[in-house]
Protein backbone atom coordinates (compact mmCIF):
# COMPACT_ATOMS: atom_id res chain seq x y z
CA UNK A 1 0.00 0.00 0.00
CA UNK A 2 3.35 2.61 1.07
CA UNK A 3 4.35 1.46 -2.42
CA UNK A 4 1.62 2.43 -4.37
CA UNK A 5 1.15 5.80 -2.74
CA UNK A 6 4.23 6.51 -3.45
CA UNK A 7 3.96 5.87 -6.63
CA UNK A 8 1.21 7.95 -7.11
CA UNK A 9 2.26 11.10 -5.41
CA UNK A 10 5.62 10.24 -8.02
CA UNK A 11 2.54 10.39 -10.70
CA UNK A 12 1.44 13.38 -9.46
CA UNK A 13 4.50 15.24 -9.18
CA UNK A 14 5.78 14.00 -12.94
CA UNK A 15 2.33 15.06 -14.01
CA UNK A 16 2.91 18.79 -12.40
CA UNK A 17 6.43 18.83 -14.28
CA UNK A 18 5.39 18.03 -17.86
CA UNK A 19 2.36 20.39 -17.85
CA UNK A 20 4.72 22.66 -16.16
CA UNK A 21 7.24 21.96 -19.14
CA UNK A 22 5.11 23.26 -21.65
CA UNK A 23 5.00 26.87 -19.98
CA UNK A 24 8.53 27.57 -19.72
CA UNK A 25 9.69 29.65 -22.54
CA UNK A 26 12.38 29.20 -25.09
CA UNK A 27 15.84 30.50 -23.69
CA UNK A 28 17.63 31.04 -26.72
CA UNK A 29 15.31 30.95 -30.14
CA UNK A 30 16.50 31.05 -33.41
CA UNK A 31 17.61 34.75 -34.72
CA UNK A 32 14.62 34.77 -37.29
CA UNK A 33 12.36 32.90 -34.92
CA UNK A 34 9.86 35.01 -32.17
CA UNK A 35 10.30 33.57 -28.89
CA UNK A 36 7.96 32.23 -27.77
CA UNK A 37 5.14 34.41 -25.65
CA UNK A 38 5.62 33.65 -21.49
CA UNK A 39 1.75 31.85 -20.65
CA UNK A 40 0.09 33.62 -17.79
CA UNK A 41 -1.18 31.66 -15.05
CA UNK A 42 -4.39 31.74 -16.15
CA UNK A 43 -3.07 29.96 -19.61
CA UNK A 44 -0.82 27.76 -17.27
CA UNK A 45 -3.89 27.25 -15.17
CA UNK A 46 -6.37 26.12 -18.43
CA UNK A 47 -3.73 23.59 -19.18
CA UNK A 48 -2.88 21.90 -15.60
CA UNK A 49 -6.11 22.59 -14.15
CA UNK A 50 -8.12 19.16 -15.53
CA UNK A 51 -5.18 17.23 -14.91
CA UNK A 52 -4.76 18.47 -11.11
CA UNK A 53 -7.87 18.50 -10.09
CA UNK A 54 -8.61 14.39 -11.62
CA UNK A 55 -5.18 13.38 -9.79
CA UNK A 56 -6.66 15.26 -6.54
CA UNK A 57 -9.83 13.28 -6.89
CA UNK A 58 -7.87 10.00 -7.15
CA UNK A 59 -5.97 10.84 -4.14
CA UNK A 60 -8.62 11.71 -2.05
CA UNK A 61 -11.20 8.72 -3.04
CA UNK A 62 -8.11 6.15 -2.55
CA UNK A 63 -8.08 7.23 1.16
CA UNK A 64 -4.66 7.02 1.36
CA UNK A 65 -3.79 9.90 3.33
CA UNK A 66 -4.86 10.39 7.08
CA UNK A 67 -4.60 12.87 9.49
CA UNK A 68 -2.57 15.90 9.03
CA UNK A 69 -1.70 14.58 5.46
CA UNK A 70 -5.78 13.99 4.98
CA UNK A 71 -6.08 17.59 6.58
CA UNK A 72 -3.30 19.29 4.62
CA UNK A 73 -5.06 17.66 0.94
CA UNK A 74 -8.63 18.14 1.86
CA UNK A 75 -8.56 21.77 4.10
CA UNK A 76 -5.29 23.16 1.93
CA UNK A 77 -4.35 22.16 -1.07
CA UNK A 78 -7.81 20.80 -2.97
CA UNK A 79 -9.38 24.49 -1.61
CA UNK A 80 -6.76 26.24 -3.47
CA UNK A 81 -6.80 24.15 -6.64
CA UNK A 82 -10.68 24.30 -6.28
CA UNK A 83 -9.65 28.37 -5.87
CA UNK A 84 -7.94 28.46 -9.18
CA UNK A 85 -9.55 25.93 -11.04
CA UNK A 86 -13.43 27.08 -10.61
CA UNK A 87 -15.12 28.42 -13.81
CA UNK A 88 -14.05 32.48 -13.91
CA UNK A 89 -11.70 32.15 -11.49
CA UNK A 90 -9.05 35.07 -11.33
CA UNK A 91 -5.76 33.28 -11.50
CA UNK A 92 -2.91 34.89 -10.29
CA UNK A 93 0.88 34.43 -9.10
CA UNK A 94 -0.21 34.19 -5.73
CA UNK A 95 -2.92 31.62 -6.44
CA UNK A 96 -0.13 29.83 -8.45
CA UNK A 97 2.54 29.93 -5.64
CA UNK A 98 -0.47 29.11 -3.04
CA UNK A 99 -0.76 25.70 -4.68
CA UNK A 100 2.81 25.32 -5.05
CA UNK A 101 3.47 26.10 -1.58
CA UNK A 102 0.60 23.38 -0.05
CA UNK A 103 1.65 20.67 -2.33
CA UNK A 104 5.76 20.39 -2.31
CA UNK A 105 5.41 20.00 1.73
CA UNK A 106 2.85 17.29 1.63
CA UNK A 107 4.38 15.57 -1.26
CA UNK A 108 7.74 15.54 0.70
CA UNK A 109 6.41 13.88 3.57
CA UNK A 110 4.31 11.07 1.72
CA UNK A 111 7.96 10.49 0.33
CA UNK A 112 9.89 10.40 3.39
CA UNK A 113 7.72 7.96 5.01
CA UNK A 114 7.16 5.90 2.00
CA UNK A 115 9.08 2.57 1.74
CA UNK A 116 11.37 3.54 -1.30
CA UNK A 117 15.57 2.94 -0.79
CA UNK A 118 17.02 5.60 0.43
CA UNK A 119 18.53 6.68 -3.09
CA UNK A 120 15.13 6.61 -4.86
CA UNK A 121 13.54 9.54 -1.93
CA UNK A 122 16.52 11.40 -2.81
CA UNK A 123 15.18 11.22 -6.28
CA UNK A 124 11.57 12.07 -5.83
CA UNK A 125 12.23 14.95 -3.18
CA UNK A 126 14.80 16.38 -6.11
CA UNK A 127 11.83 16.27 -8.71
CA UNK A 128 9.89 17.25 -6.44
CA UNK A 129 11.99 20.16 -5.60
CA UNK A 130 12.82 20.79 -9.51
CA UNK A 131 9.30 21.24 -10.05
CA UNK A 132 8.79 23.88 -7.52
CA UNK A 133 12.02 25.62 -8.86
CA UNK A 134 10.11 25.81 -12.07
CA UNK A 135 6.89 27.18 -10.05
CA UNK A 136 8.91 29.62 -8.60
CA UNK A 137 11.02 30.96 -12.06
CA UNK A 138 7.42 30.96 -13.68
CA UNK A 139 5.62 32.62 -11.41
CA UNK A 140 8.13 34.22 -8.49
CA UNK A 141 6.83 35.64 -5.47
CA UNK A 142 6.00 39.31 -5.10
CA UNK A 143 8.80 40.43 -3.25
CA UNK A 144 8.59 43.47 -0.64
CA UNK A 145 10.46 46.38 -1.26
CA UNK A 146 12.42 48.94 0.96
CA UNK A 147 9.10 51.68 1.95
CA UNK A 148 11.81 54.05 3.36
CA UNK A 149 15.28 54.75 2.25
CA UNK A 150 18.20 57.07 4.11
CA UNK A 151 19.21 59.78 1.51
CA UNK A 152 22.38 59.25 0.50
CA UNK A 153 23.78 61.98 2.06
CA UNK A 154 22.41 61.65 5.49
CA UNK A 155 25.42 61.06 7.91
CA UNK A 156 25.28 57.54 9.53
CA UNK A 157 24.26 57.31 13.23
CA UNK A 158 27.42 56.42 15.33
CA UNK A 159 29.90 57.56 12.54
CA UNK A 160 33.08 59.13 13.30
CA UNK A 161 32.33 61.45 10.54
CA UNK A 162 29.33 63.28 12.11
Amino acid sequence: MKRFSMLLAAGVAASVLFAACGTVPKQTPAPKQTPAPKQTPAQVAANVCPLLTAELDTLSAAGLFTGGAADTLNKKITPAVDAVCAKGATVTQVNVQSISSAAVPLLASIVKVSSLPADQKVTVIIAIGTVKGLIDTAFPAATATAATTAPASAPLAGSAFQ
